[in-house]
């Protein structure tokens, strides 16, 4: 509630309202989310959840198998439908992320064993493990470094809070479980590559099928005397250790025969002949890669924008601040680290009650631990927790509400004196009463989570909506239906008013159906709602260009230059409407005005300059183009240098202006005049017999620029 509180009291000062809007109903919700299902929890519950969350995270698991493995690379429509988005690479599933994929499978995995660990029955043990064996072949393909990284530490927080007879089940149930998949792996990996998915599923069904084989042998063993038990698994260990040696002294093969990574990581021969060659990106364990590098520079780009809004600056912050702070142009609309990105949008008071919740619910799971099917839900979410620290997971709302969903079970859950025990004649009168408070406490409760249940399905089905809406209207747009694009981005505009992303697609299907000056209004709408989103600028200038409002397209231009000053587009735009800018005034003979515009475009120039410069060292992890001089920042600074009377430079930029072919003739009607300045006889002489130089005395700029001062200014 403290998280909710601070982007309550942030609304009126938010960067951007609505976004602001957003996060406050996703913690309101979340909150709702706690408190039902702690009110709630209980053994039935807890294995009732328990059991639906497995077979999820195994139907997620099937989905990204389907994508990895080419299965339904055959079928467009089932790839679109499922919106999917990996097709073979890496394993991306429902999520679109195979980072958050992999954490929610190893989440799977934790409770899923820790379930059969409790029940030890067959009939769990033999469609539990099964279920974990295929999560844990679909998180290897994920091939998420992160995920691999809190793996162990999961693995032991999961160990460590059982209690002492449940930890040798869930040991010898995690080996079930594992094992085949790790045999598996090569099979699956080698034909995936190839989009040969008949094998590579029979590789998967084999490693589920033994599996299921591993967990009847299972139940079975779990029966015989625990001295039994220890010395069988002992023995089977030092056979298994005994028969590798061997095997590999008769191979005559050397056991450290390494190979290169492309970081420069050594990795075993045995690494390339267990695991499949996707392995080599698990190992790659160093802060030189571009992922690990990335998330460093985002973390201090939190940090500067920390500093400067320490009260927060309210739902999506993030996203409309980074850009004035980044040192080159990526594009990150989170920071790859919830906790940072609860700073910059909520501030220290918010991101100390998130943690303090968090803190909280571990520990109250930490004193739950012996409840039944407690512990390793807690251990499910001490791994979403960790893995929020180098990964945007928490951003995704169903995993955001799955988390404090599972933290409300995991807990101890408070408990109500009965009637019996309120009546008994120890308690007396005062029993009586303080048990009817509770009950009409209980009672008025209900009715508050109610009634705030239905406002935030209501408001928050009414955004849905409008996001439906908004969607086909923008899927129309670009298939060029622009007059049933904008019927449906209407809509979603009147049910989500605050929505600048709605406003500027409805500007776009505006713009494309020929309504130019409703389409102007509609991204002043969204400039208005959302004036730190760059975007939103640079579409307003665009079309202000188109109706000759050069003045205006300007302010907007800068604006989005402002915002994101690495962002090459933008330049190109300011550049261009300047250029634009200054004809007009040089041809309305506002000297005083063009005068001001060249100092614009010289200044613009430099900024371009700066930015190269400050980017140049971090190309080489770089996620999109620099901005760089183009034909037509090159005219624009040309211009700008010969109006303020730098000859020698404005001829260098506007000859390389010169070399484009559409931009070449007005640039050589300013290099004439230029020479003609300089009376730079020769240089005339080459250009004089062109059509627009010989007619150069009927173009009112030109005249212009010869009646101007020579002096610099």
């Amino acid at each position: 509630m403290v998280l909710a509180a601070c982007y309550a009291l942030l609304l009126p000062f938010s960067l951007y309202p609505r976004g602001d809007l957003d996060w406050l109903l996703r913690t309101l919700t979340a909150w709702l989310v706690f408190v039902i299902m702690r009110e709630e929890s209980g053994p039935r519950i807890r294995v009732a959840f328990s059991w639906i969350f497995a077979v999820s995270m195994a139907g997620t698991a099937v989905i990204g198998l389907l994508e990895f493995t080419g299965s339904l690379a055959r079928d467009p429509r089932i790839v679109a439908s499922l919106n999917l988005v990996g097709l073979g690479n890496r394993l991306f599933s429902t999520f679109q992320y195979p980072n958050t994929t992999a954490i929610m499978l190893l989440m799977g995995m934790v409770i899923a064993v820790g379930v059969a660990a409790e029940r030890s029955n067959e009939p769990s043990l033999v469609v539990l493990l099964p279920l974990a064996n295929l999560m844990s072949i679909a998180f290897f393909f994920a091939l998420s470094r992160g995920a691999v990284l809190i793996l162990p530490l999961s693995l032991i927080l999961f160990f460590v809070g059982l209690p002492t007879p449940r930890r040798w089940p869930a040991l010898l149930s995690f080996a079930v479980a594992l094992s085949p998949a790790l045999v598996a792996l090569r099979g699956v990996g080698a034909n995936s590559q190839i989009h040969n998915y008949i094998s590579a599923w029979r590789w998967i069904g084999a490693s589920v099928m033994a599996a299921a084989l591993g967990s009847l042998v299972l139940a079975f063993f779990l029966r015989l005397p625990r001295w039994l038990q220890y010395g069988t698994v002992a023995a089977l260990i030092l056979a298994v250790g005994l028969s590798s040696g061997v095997i590999l002294s008769r191979s005559g093969r050397p056991v450290l025969n390494a190979s290169q990574t492309s970081s420069g990581i050594r990795v075993d021969s045995w690494v390339s002949r267990l695991l499949p060659s996707q392995a080599t990106r698990l190992l790659d364990f160093n802060l030189q890669t571009a992922s690990a590098r990335l998330r460093l520079i985002w973390d201090q780009d939190a940090l500067r924008i920390f500093k400067d809004h320490p009260l927060g600056s309210g739902g999506w912050g993030w996203d409309r601040s980074y850009r004035r702070y980044q040192s080159f142009n990526y594009t990150a609309r989170e920071t790859h680290d919830h906790y940072a990105q609860t700073a910059v949008e909520a501030g220290i008071c918010g991101l100390a009650g998130l943690l303090i919740a968090l803190g909280a619910i571990l520990v109250s799971g930490w004193k739950a631990r012996h409840q039944s099917f407690s512990w390793p839900m807690t251990a499910a979410v001490a791994a979403l927790v960790s893995h929020s620290l180098i990964d945007f997971d928490l951003s995704f709302g169903v995993v955001w509400f799955v988390l404090w969903g599972m933290a409300g079970l995991a807990g101890s859950n408070p408990t109500i004196p009965s009637s019996t025990d309120a009546t008994s004649p120890a308690m007396g009168w005062t029993g009586n009463l303080r048990s009817l408070g509770q009950r009409l406490n209980r009672g008025t409760g209900a009715v508050i989570l109610f009634g705030m249940a239905l406002v935030l399905t209501a408001l928050s089905g009414t955004l849905g909506l409008a996001a439906h809406y908004g969607t086909v209207g923008a899927a129309l747009n670009g298939q060029e239906q622009h007059f049933q694009a904008t019927r449906a981005l209407r809509v979603a505009t009147i049910l989500d008013p605050l929505n600048s992303d709605l406003a500027l697609s409805f500007g776009d299907a505006l713009q494309g159906a020929g309504q130019i000056t409703e389409g102007i209004q509609s991204y002043e709408r969204a400039v208005q709602l959302d004036p730190y989103y760059p975007l939103n600028q640079y579409k307003l200038s665009q079309a202000l260009e188109r109706v000759r409002r050069y003045d205006e397209a300007v302010s907007a231009a800068h604006l989005a230059v402002a915002d994101q000053p690495m962002k090459g587009d933008y330049h190109i735009e300011l550049g261009r409407v300047l250029s634009y800018d200054l004809i007009q005034e040089l041809e309305g003979d506002q000297t005083e005005k063009a005068l001001a515009t060249a100092r614009e475009m010289v200044q613009l120039g430099h900024d371009l300059e700066y930015s190269r410069t400050r980017a140049a060292p971090l190309q080489s992890i770089r996620m999109g183009d620099p901005p760089s001089w183009t034909p037509l920042l090159r005219l624009a600074y040309g211009q700008g240098l010969f109006l303020l009377g730098d000859f020698t430079e404005a001829q260098k930029a506007l000859t390389d202006a010169r070399k484009d072919k559409a931009l070449a003739i007005e640039a050589e009607v300013w290099l004439y005049a230029l020479y003609e300045r300089t009376q730079n006889q020769g240089a005339m002489r080459a250009l004089e017999n062109k059509p627009w130089i010989r007619f150069r005395m009927m173009n009112p700029v030109y005249l212009r620029l010869l009646s101007m001062s020579s002096e610099p200014q």
